[in-house]
C-alpha cells in the first residue's frame, strides 16, 4: 500500500470518513433539529465528488491494491453518479424525517455506507472486494428499510428484503466457488475472460456464472427475481425507496457491464438467449403489474422492474471488436453500453426528482400517495406538479427529456446489433421493447392527467400545505433542469447532450 494507492480510493473513502464522523461527533439521543449529520454527509459526498474529478479523465486504467481494485474512468463515472444521487437522498431526507420526528443521526451514516458500497462495487475487478461492497451497501439498507421500526410495514419490508438479499448473496457466493474451481483458481474478472477468450470455458465455470448473474438479477430486481421489490420499496422511507431504485441500479448494472465484458470474450447463444428471455419478462412483467397500481410510489417500483428490463437489452446486444494486438474483444465503442451509461444517467435524475416530491406529499403512514392524492394538486403546488409531470414524461421516454435519449440509444444498439449480426431476434427484442414502453405510457400519464385534468376536491380547497424547504426545492429545480437539458440542451458550460455524451464515451475508455 502507498499513497498513490490511497488517493486513488478517496472517492470511496470519504464517504466512510464522513460516516464515522458522524458517528462520532452527533448525539443520537439528542431530540430536535440536527443540522449538522447531513451538512457533514453532504460534505463528505462533495469531497467524494472533487476526488473524482480530480482524476478524470484517467490516461489509463491503475490497478490497486494487489488487483483488487481498478481505478478508471467506467468506475470513476459510476461514482459520480451515485454521489449526486446520495446527496439528493440526504437533502430531500432532511425534511422528511423531521416531519416524522425521526431525525436520527444513524440514518445520515447508513446512507453513506450505502454509497460507499457501491462505489467499491463499481470499482471492483475481483470477486472478493465487489462481495465486500454488495454487502456493506445490502447491510446498510436492510437497516435503512426498516428504519421506522413503529410501523408494521417499513418491519415487513426490512424482513423481506433482508430474507431475499440473503438469498441473492449466497447464490453469488455458491457460484463464486464455481469460478474459482473453473478458472483454475481465479476470482479475478480478468481471469474469466482469459479462460473464454481462450476457449477453455467448463461446465464449471458456466454453472457458476449461473448462479452469480442470478445473484446480481436479485440486485437489479430482474424477473423472475423480481417478487420482492413492490413491498420493500412501498414499506420502506420514500427517500431510502428513492435512493435503492437509483444508486443500486447504477451500481449493479456497472457491475454487470464488466462482467459481461469479460463472460462475451467467447460467443456464447445459449447465454444470449437466456438473457433474451429474461429482458422481455422483466419488461413485461413490470409494465403489466403498474397498469394495475393505485399507488404512485408503488407504480414507480413495478417500473423499476420495467425499467431493469430496458436496461438488459442492451446487455443482451453487447458486443466488441476484436482488438489485433491483444487478441481479446475489445467494448471501448459499444453503442449499447453507451446506452446502458446515458440511461442510468436519466433514470438516476428523474427517480431522485419523484421520490423526493413523493417524500414531500407523503403523510403519516404513508398515506396521500395514490393517484387520487394528485388531483388538482397545480392550484395548491404549480411548481411540484410540473416538476411531477417532467420526471414523469423522462421516466416514459418522451422526447425532449434525458429519457428518451437513454431508451433511443438501448433500443438503438439493439437495431445495429441485429443488422451487423443479421439476428432477427435483436431486432424483435427492440420492437418488444418499445412496445412495452407504449403499455408504460399510460401509467406514467395517469399523474399529468390526476394533475391537471381531475379538478381539486372540495375538502382540500381549504387545505394549508407545509412549506418547501430550500434543500427540497434545490434537489428537485437541479433535476427538473437537468432531465431536460440532458434531453435537448445545447452545450453551455460544458452542460447538455453532448458533453454528457463524451463523458459516456470517456468511460468506456478503460474497457476491454
Amino acid at each position: 500500500m502507498n499513497w498513490n494507492e490511497i488517493f486513488g480510493i478517496m472517492p470511496v473513502l470519504w464517504p466512510i470518513l464522513a460516516a464515522l464522523a458522524i458517528l462520532v461527533t452527533c448525539d443520537s439521543r439528542k431530540h430536535g433539529p440536527k443540522p449538522l449529520p447531513p451538512l457533514l454527509a453532504v460534505s463528505g459526498m462533495g469531497m467524494s465528488l472533487i476526488s473524482c474529478w480530480k482524476l478524470w479523465p484517467l490516461d489509463k486504467p491503475r490497478e490497486l491494491f494487489h488487483h483488487a481494485i481498478l481505478l478508471d474512468n467506467f468506475g470513476l463515472y459510476l461514482a459520480i453518479l451515485i454521489s449526486f444521487c446520495t446527496i439528493g437522498t440526504v437533502m430531500i431526507s432532511v425534511d422528511y424525517l423531521k416531519r416524522r420526528e425521526k431525525n436520527l443521526t444513524e440514518f445520515y451514516a447508513l446512507v453513506l455506507f450505502a454509497a460507499s458500497g457501491m462505489m467499491l462495487m463499481g470499482l471492483s475487478t475481483s470477486f472478493i472486494t465487489l462481495l465486500f461492497g454488495l454487502e456493506m451497501m445490502s447491510i446498510a439498507f436492510y437497516v435503512l428499510v426498516g428504519f421506522f421500526r413503529e410501523t408494521p410495514r417499513s418491519v415487513e419490508a426490512s424482513i423481506k428484503y433482508f430474507l431475499t438479499g440473503s438469498f441473492a448473496s449466497g447464490l453469488l457466493i455458491f457460484g463464486l466457488a464455481f469460478v474459482y474451481g473453473g478458472t483454475s483458481g481465479s476470482l479475478d474478472l480478468s481471469g474469466i475472460g482469459n479462460v473464454q477468450a481462450g476457449g477453455l470455458s467448463s461446465p464449471l465455470l458456466v454453472l457458476g456464472l449461473g448462479f452469480v448473474i442470478a445473484g446480481l438479477g436479485f440486485k437489479i430486481a430482474a424477473a423472475p427475481f423480481h417478487m420482492w421489490l413492490p413491498d420493500v420499496y412501498e414499506g420502506a422511507p420514500t427517500p431510502v425507496t428513492g435512493f435503492m431504485a437509483t444508486g443500486v441500479k447504477i451500481a449493479a448494472f456497472g457491475v454487470l457491464i464488466r462482467l459481461f465484458c469479460q463472460v462475451y470474450q467467447a460467443e456464447s447463444e445459449a447465454l444470449r438467449d437466456t438473457l433474451w428471455w429474461i429482458a422481455l419478462g422483466t419488461m413485461a412483467v413490470g409494465n403489466v403489474a403498474a397498469l394495475a397500481q393505485e399507488s404512485v410510489k408503488r407504480m414507480l417500483a413495478y417500473s423499476s422492474i420495467a425499467h431493469a428490463g430496458y436496461l438488459l437489452v442492451a446487455l443482451v446486444v453487447m458486443q466488441g471488436i476484436p482488438n489485433e494486438t491483444s487478441g481479446y474483444l475489445d467494448f471501448r465503442d459499444s453503442g449499447a453500453i453507451q446506452g446502458i451509461l446515458y440511461y442510468i444517467l436519466a433514470y438516476g435524475i428523474a427517480n431522485i426528482g419523484a421520490f423526493g416530491i413523493l417524500s414531500f406529499l407523503e403523510k403519516e403512514n404513508g398515506k396521500g400517495l395514490n393517484f387520487d392524492d394528485l388531483q388538482g394538486l397545480k392550484v395548491k403546488q404549480p411548481f411540484i406538479s410540473m416538476a411531477l409531470c417532467v420526471f414523469m414524461l423522462s421516466l416514459a421516454g418522451i422526447p425532449g427529456t434525458a429519457g428518451f435519449i437513454g431508451k433511443f440509444g438501448v433500443f438503438g444498439a439493439a437495431v445495429e446489433a441485429s443488422q451487423s449480426r443479421a439476428d432477427q431476434s435483436f431486432m424483435l427484442l427492440a420492437v418488444l421493447g418499445i412496445l412495452n414502453s407504449l403499455v408504460g405510457l399510460y401509467y406514467y400519464l395517469r399523474v399529468p392527467v390526476q394533475l391537471y385534468a381531475k379538478p381539486l376536491p372540495e375538502d382540500k380547497k381549504h387545505s394549508v400545505m407545509p412549506p418547501r424547504p430550500m434543500a427540497f426545492r434545490m434537489v428537485i429545480g437541479a433535476s427538473v433542469v437537468a432531465t431536460l437539458w440532458l434531453g435537448f440542451g445545447p452545450e453551455i458550460m460544458n452542460f447538455g447532450v453532448e458533453p454528457a455524451m463524451r463523458m459516456v464515451q470517456g468511460a468506456l475508455t478503460s474497457l476491454r
